[in-house]
């Protein structure tokens, strides 16, 4: 007796068919594909890369090398920051916490360009997986920033008013 297969299509059969139809179109397929997406992806990278260049504010930091030669900044890890000199050292306002800056980084140098919202601090780094931890590349302060100050507003910072009912002088009686 003859049985018919109710599944005629074997998987094999499909795999063959499949193949046919890519020899017969891949053609059509690679063609549609660079029509279509390849001219798209070209533009694309050509506007990335002509605007891939360091941002116009980091330009101040590009030239930036540290004490050993090595570059400071990668055009995203420098920024203007506030500054305080205490015994203690160096330290530096960055992202909301006072960090102490080791010795070894701090260099005293005017850097070309800067706006002066800070008074001269400029800090180069990463912040570190954990909490309030950073990595410190470079450190800048001005070279007038040379004799340490008592402890108090950092440089840069809004002063605040003075006590005008202050005793000045003996009283009149």
């Amino acid at each position: 007796m003859h049985v018919v297969d109710p599944y005629p299509i074997t998987i094999t059969s499909k795999l063959r068919q499949c193949r046919d139809v890519w020899r017969r179109h891949s053609g059509v397929i690679v063609a549609f594909a660079a029509t279509c997406y390849v001219p798209p992806l070209v533009l694309a990278l050509g506007l990335l890369a002509m605007s891939a260049g360091p941002l116009p504010a980091h330009d101040i930091y590009t030239h930036l090398k540290n004490k050993a030669g090595r570059s400071c900044c990668d055009g995203t890890d420098c920024r203007p920051v506030r500054y305080r000199q205490t015994p203690s050292g160096v330290h530096m306002l960055i992202e909301g916490v006072w960090v102490r800056i080791p010795d070894s980084q701090v260099e005293q140098r005017t850097i070309e360009g800067d706006t002066g919202e800070t008074g001269g601090g400029h800090w180069c780094g990463r912040r570190l997986l954990g909490e309030n931890r950073f990595m410190t590349y470079c450190a800048f302060v001005p070279p007038s920033a040379t004799g340490i100050t008592p402890p108090g507003p950092p440089v840069g910072s809004p002063r605040p008013p003075r006590n005008r009912m202050a005793h000045s002088g003996p009283k009149a009686h």
